[in-house]
């Protein structure tokens, strides 16, 4: 008999109707229990973030009327964005009119907004909220402008392209506000949080190796490692290798824990046995104390370097679908060699410049963090222009962070399409994140008979590349490429 039911304070039994409510009254509670408690779950699972990136990360300057600087960032799949915001910081000629010139931003080709530069010689700051549904992975933010002066300056200084001119800071950035859930049990989302741009830059990932490690679980950490080091933001952010013990390990949200099954420790030996390990290494997911950890661990110095190889691969990991994966010494667990791609894009969109006096435009290429462009890359430009210039003086000039590599005369029997290339010398360091600028000299020819002359333009085509044809970097370097408006190519 139910205790409850008899040690009443007034030593009666409840009616048959009173033990009736009370009993639907829990059934009741029960059941809102169980409708709340996964909604809860989850929202307690999703954590929102912020995340900042660069949007230009050396100072560009621009002269002219019309005058146009680009930027990029990034996003991952595993973001759920509510909002994306811009902060320009940006400096423009204390002549210009503020009634007369607007600088427009677009996102990804389509425009979000236009302000008026304040008439100040001061940097100013400007923050523009981007449209999230027009967000996409790799994103390209332009800055297109009129740039006028003051009425009161003579028509010369008006249409002299060196009063007109526009900075844009290194301050400027995109910060994108988010929430990211739960990995869940695959090994896939696992690793597509562990190698995320924030993760990384937050110091939230770590690869756990033993206290006393052997030479074989050094050797499958630093596998590990390769895999992770192309998808880190900078040279400087890289996946650690470290201890448990340690600070890095203990801030780390996502953790690859590695060691033979005799040095892993023994909360993570109950979730794989030594009977079910047998001669195999094994790949596991395991969740506990809001900590996400990938188990990777084998009975033999063998076994454990072959995960090490299957972890260096991207593509296997990405498609890991389950909460473990077990190897063999006969797994296929590397990816056959390809061809690099060495070409990018800098511009998928034509880029049209109006106007009588010196244009710019500015591309910012961005390669993997293990890939260099190496001596012997080139630029090539494809234009298209008008006809009525003064082709004794019209000129295409192509820059790489602010030096000069070459030069490019611009003739009436290639109007209607051209393409020259500018080769990059080897005394220029280039790295893996450079600007390349294409400068234009467009004079109009003199008119016979004096009358109103037609506004000159001209297009930088899409086919603008980069090309590298030298491409330096690890053969696993196949991670899309994210290059704001020209290509780079290579063999």
């Amino acid at each position: 008999m139910n205790k409850f039911f008899i040690n009443q304070q007034n030593g009666t039994r409840p009616s048959v109707i009173s033990r009736l409510w009370w009993a639907v009254g829990l059934l009741l509670l029960v059941s809102s229990w169980g409708s709340l408690g996964p909604q809860k779950t989850a929202q307690a699972a999703a954590t929102s973030q912020t995340y900042t990136q660069p949007f230009h990360p050396t100072a560009s300057s621009l002269a002219g009327q019309a005058v146009v600087t680009s930027g990029d960032f990034t996003t991952t799949d595993y973001w759920r964005l509510s909002h994306v915001t811009l902060t320009l910081a940006f400096q423009v000629s204390p002549l210009t009119d503020q009634r007369l010139s607007a600088v427009t931003v677009s996102l990804n080709g389509t425009p979000v907004t236009t302000f008026r530069p304040q008439h100040r010689t001061s940097v100013q700051t400007r923050q523009v909220t981007l449209p999230v549904s027009a967000v996409r992975r790799h994103n390209v933010v332009k800055l297109s402008g009129q740039l006028q002066l003051t009425s009161d300056q003579s028509s010369d200084a008006t249409t002299s392209g060196a009063a007109n001119w526009l900075t844009v800071m290194p301050a400027s950035s995109v910060t994108c506000a988010y929430t990211v859930g739960a990995p869940g049990q695959k090994i896939s989302t696992f690793y597509e949080r562990l190698t995320g741009l924030d993760t990384i830059s937050q110091q939230r990932a770590a690869v756990i190796l033993p206290d006393q490690v052997s030479d074989a679980e050094l050797q499958a950490g630093m596998l590990a490692v390769t895999g992770g080091t192309r998808f880190t933001p900078t040279v400087d952010q890289q996946l650690p290798v470290t201890t448990a013990d340690t600070a890095i390990a203990k801030k780390a949200t996502y953790q690859i824990v590695l060691a033979t099954y005799d040095h892993l420790p023994a909360r993570f030996q109950h979730q794989i046995s030594r009977t079910s390990l047998g001669q195999t290494a094994r790949i596991q997911r395991y969740d506990a104390a809001n900590k996400h950890y990938l188990i990777v661990t084998a009975p033999n110095a063998k076994l454990l370097a072959q995960a090490g190889r299957y972890l260096a691969n991207a593509e296997l990991l990405r498609q890991a679908t389950h909460a473990s994966t077990t190897l063999t010494a006969q797994s296929a667990v590397l990816t056959p060699e390809t061809t690099p791609q060495n070409e990018y894009a800098l511009t998928t969109t034509a880029d049209r410049l109006v106007g009588a006096t010196r244009q710019e435009r500015d591309y910012f290429v961005k390669l993997p963090v293990d890939r260099v462009a190496a001596a012997g890359s080139t630029i090539q430009v494809k234009l298209r222009y008008a006809k009525n210039l003064d082709f004794q003086a019209a000129l295409a000039t192509v820059s790489v962070n602010g030096q000069s590599i070459g030069s490019h005369r611009l003739t009436a029997r290639h109007a209607d399409g051209e393409t020259f290339s500018v080769r990059i010398p080897q005394r220029l360091a280039v790295g893996h994140d450079f600007t390349v600028r294409v400068a234009l000299d467009l004079p109009v020819a003199t008119s016979a008979k004096g009358s109103a002359r037609p506004t000159p333009w001209e297009i930088i085509e899409p086919g603008t590349a980069c090309c590298l044809l030298n491409i330096r970097g690890s053969f696993y370097s196949r991670v899309p490429t994210t290059i704001s408006p020209l290509c780079v190519r290579g063999s």
